[in-house]
C-alpha cells in the first residue's frame, strides 16, 4: 500500500515534502535566513522555558514553577513561539507528541500541583517540538551538504575527543571547583588518596567519632571507603599527579574514541559519526565527566568490551574475546551490577557467531572478576561480603537494607525515597522519574531528548541490540531500591548513553533532519550547559573547597582544626583533605563535647588549635571563628 505523501510550501515559498508518518523530510531552495530565524526562535524558547525551572544546588528533582517564576519576557517569547509554530502541530508524529507530554514533568506529592505543572510543561515542550519541525523544514541544501562533509571528515572524531576532555575539565575547574560534592565522591577521593600511599585501608584514627563521615567504614583496627577498588585505583594516578579532577575528563575523551571505533564497525559511517557527535554533545556525559563519580570509567570498560567483541566476531580470534572478558570483569571492580549486565549482553552477542570465543570470554571475565572477591576477603574478611554491603549492615538495621530485590526492609527511608521498602510499583515510579530526567539531561534539548524516538519506524538489527542494552540496564536497576536520584541525571542508567545516542542519530538521519538536531545541540551548549553549571553544580549541596583557602591564608600548618556544623556538608568538605596517616598537615576534626575535645588535644599534642565554622552556620563558605591563643 502506497503511503500518502503530503506537500506543503516551505518557508519563503520553498517546496517541502514529507510523508504522513513524519518519517522523512526533504526540502529544496530554502534560504539560510529562514533556518536562522527558526533557530533563534528555538533558542529564545529554550531560554524562556529554562527561566521557569527550579533545579538548584540542593538535592531535589527539577520542577517547573510557572506561577512563581513567571516573567513578562518569558511569557511573551513563548506566546510568539506558539503563534509561529502552531501550523506544524498537525504534522508532528503522534508518538513523539505522546513522549513529549508524558515525560514533561516529574511527579509531585501534590496531585493537583503535578497536574497543572505537567499540563503546562507538556504544552511548552510540544511547542518546542513544533519549533524543531519548522527548523527541519527550513534546512537549506548548502547546510545539509556542509553537515554531511562534517560527518565524513577524518578530523571530526579527534576534534570531538578534545571537546570531550576540555568541556568537563573546564566545568570541573569553574563550576565544580575541583572538589567532591556528593558523599560518594568524598569517600572515593579518600579511597584514591590512601591507595596512592600504598595502603589497602587506613589505621583507625584516635577518637574515631570526631572523624566520622558518611560512606567511610570504621572498624576496630581499620578505616576505609566501602566502594569497589577499580575507580579509586585509577583515580589514584591523578592524585599522584596532582590532578585527580582531570581523570574523568580524560576518560570521557577515551569513551568518545572507543565509541566511534565501535560504532564504525556496526553502523554506516555517517550514522556512527553522528551518534559519536551526539555523545560528545551530551550534557549528561559532560557533567558526569566533570565529577569524581564512577560512571564514566564503568562506561569505558563497557565500550572497550563491546569493541573487543566486535573484533572477535569479525576475525574469530579468541584473543579479542579474552580482552572482552577482561573489560567486562574489570567493570565489576567499578560497578559490580553493571559489570554483570555488560558480561551477559556481550556474551550473548558473541555467542551468536563465535561459541568458542564466547567461552574464552566467559573464562577471562570470571578470572578478572574474581579480583573483586579477593579484595572483599582482604577488606571484610569474607570474599562474598562486599565492603559497601558491610557498611550499610553495620550502620543500619536490619541487615540487607541495601540489597537488591523487593521487600519492606529495603532502603533507608531517605526523603527522596518515595515509599518505605521497595516494591515493583516503586521500581516503576523510579524508572518513570529516571526517564523524565533522561529526557532532559541526555541532549539538553528544550523539546526533550527522547521525543524523536517516536518517529522511528523501521528497526534494524543493530537497533534491537541498542534496545537490548537499554533494557538490560533499566531492568537490572529496577531491583535496587534507590532510583539514582537527581544527581547527574539518571546516573545508574549511564550505560545506555551510547545506545540512546545511536537511536536518536538513526531518527535524525531517517528524517533527513541532522542539521536541525545539531543546531539544537549547539543551542544546548550555549544555554543549557552554562545554566545548569551555574544554577545547580556551583556549590552543589553546599560543599565547598574554601577550607583549603583558609588553610593557606592563615597558615594552619600542623594545626588541629575543629569544624563546627553538620557532618555533611560542613565536616565532609574539610575532612576529605585530612592527611593520610594524620601526620603532616592540618588535621580536621568535627567539634563535639568537651570530653571529645580533651581526648583530641591529648591525641594530637603540641598542635595549634583553630576553629572553623562550616557553611550551614555561616550561610556561605567556611569562616575562621577562633585561632591559636
Amino acid at each position: 500500500m502506497k503511503r500518502k505523501v503530503l506537500r506543503s510550501r516551505g518557508a519563503n515559498g520553498g517546496e517541502a515534502r514529507s510523508d504522513s508518518g513524519g518519517d522523512r523530510l526533504r526540502f529544496a531552495r530554502v534560504p539560510f535566513n529562514a533556518f536562522l530565524g527558526w533557530l533563534l526562535l528555538a533558542a529564545a524558547g529554550q531560554a524562556a522555558l529554562l527561566s521557569f525551572v527550579d533545579a538548584g544546588p540542593l538535592i531535589h528533582f527539577q520542577h517547573y514553577r510557572f506561577a512563581a517564576k513567571a516573567t513578562v519576557w518569558a511569557i511573551a517569547v513563548m506566546a510568539v513561539q506558539s503563534a509561529l509554530v502552531i501550523r506544524a502541530l498537525p504534522r508532528l508524529p503522534r508518538a513523539s507528541i505522546a513522549i513529549a507530554a508524558v515525560l514533561a514533568a516529574i511527579p509531585s506529592p501534590d496531585p493537583s500541583a503535578y497536574a497543572i505543572e505537567a499540563a503546562l510543561a507538556s504544552a511548552a515542550v510540544i511547542i518546542n517540538l513544533a519549533n524543531f519541525w519548522m527548523l527541519a523544514r527550513a534546512i537549506p541544501e548548502p547546510l545539509r551538504d556542509l553537515v554531511n562533509r562534517l560527518l565524513d571528515s577524518r578530523w571530526l572524531v579527534p576534534a570531538a575527543a578534545v571537546w570531550c576532555f576540555a568541556v568537563p575539565a573546564l566545568l570541573s575547574a569553574l563550576a565544580y571547583q575541583r572538589h567532591p560534592h556528593i558523599s560518594d565522591e568524598v569517600s572515593i577521593l579518600f579511597h584514591a588518596r590512601y591507595f596512592t600511599e600504598g595502603l589497602w585501608f587506613m589505621p583507625l584514627p584516635p577518637v574515631p567519632e570526631a572523624f566520622k563521615m558518611d560512606l567511610m567504614t570504621q572498624r576496630a583496627d581499620r578505616w576505609y571507603s566501602p566502594f569497589p577498588p577499580g575507580w579509586p585505583a585509577l583515580l589514584s594516578l591523578g592524585v599522584r599527579a596532582g590532578v585527580p579532577w582531570l581523570m574523568n575528563p580524560l576518560l570521557n575523551a577515551a569513551n568518545l574514541l572507543l565509541a566511534s571505533a565501535l560504532l564504525r564497525r556496526i553502523l554506516d559511517s555517517r550514522t556512527a559519526a553522528l551518534a559519536s557527535l551526539l555523545f560528545a554533545l551530551s550534557p549528561w556525559a559532560l557533567f558526569l565527566a566533570m565529577s569524581y563519580m564512577t560512571h564514566t570509567f564503568s562506561l569505558t570498560c563497557g565500550i572497550a568490551g563491546a569493541y573487543c567483541v566486535a573484533r572477535s566476531r569479525e576475525s574469530g580470534s579468541p584473543a579479542w574475546a579474552v580482552l572482552a572478558g577482561f573489560a567486562a570483569g574489570a567493570a565489576t571492580w567499578i560497578r559490580p551490577l553493571e559489570g554483570i549486565v555488560v558480561a551477559i549482553l556481550l556474551g550473548l552477542w558473541l555467542l551468536g557467531t563465535r561459541r568458542t570465543a564466547a567461552v574464552a570470554m566467559a573464562v577471562s571475565g570470571a578470572i578478572t572478576a574474581s579480583v573483586q572477591l579477593a579484595y572483599n576477603a582482604l577488606i571484610t574478611g569474607n570474599a562474598r561480603t562486599f565492603p559497601v554491603m558491610e557498611y550499610f549492615d553495620l550502620n543500619y538495621s536490619p541487615p540487607g537494607r541495601n540489597a537488591l530485590g523487593f521487600g519492606p526492609t529495603r532502603g533507608f527511608d531517605w526523603p527522596i525515597d518515595v515509599w518505605p521498602g521497595h516494591s515493583p510499583a516503586e521500581a516503576l515510579l523510579n524508572s518513570f522519574a529516571n526517564a523524565i530526567t533522561l529526557n532532559t539531561e541526555l541532549l539538553g534539548w528544550a523539546m526533550g531528548s527522547l521525543v524523536l524516538l517516536g518517529a522511528l519506524r523501521k528497526f534494524a538489527r543493530t537497533d534491537w541490540w541498542m534496545i537490548a542494552v537499554c533494557a538490560g540496564s533499566v531492568i537490572s536497576q529496577a531491583f535496587y531500591w534507590y532510583g539514582s536520584g537527581p544527581d547527574f541525571g539518571p546516573r545508574y542508567w549511564f550505560p545506555i548513553v551510547i545506545p540512546i545516542s545511536v537511536l536518536v542519530a538513526r531518527v535524525l538521519r531517517d528524517l533527513d533532519a541532522v542539521p536541525a538536531g545539531l543546531a539544537l545541540s549547539a543551542v544546548a551548549m550555549l544555554l543549557f550547559i552554562p545554566w545548569r553549571a551555574a544554577d545547580k553544580y556551583r556549590g552543589y549541596l553546599r560543599m565547598s573547597p574554601d577550607v583549603l583557602k583558609l588553610a593557606a591564608t592563615h597558615r594552619f600548618g600542623n594545626a588541629l582544626v575543629f569544624v563546627r556544623g553538620d557532618e555533611y556538608p560542613d565536616y565532609a568538605s574539610a575532612g576529605v583533605y585530612n592527611p593520610i596517616g594524620l601526620r603532616e598537615g592540618p588535621v580536621y576534626v568535627r567539634e563535639g563535647s568537651p570530653e571529645r575535645e580533651a581526648a583530641l588535644r591529648a591525641a594530637f599534642p603540641n598542635r595549634p588549635v583553630w576553629r572553623v565554622d562550616g557553611p550551614t552556620i555561616t550561610g556561605g563558605g567556611y569562616r575562621v571563628s577562633e585561632g591559636p591563643k
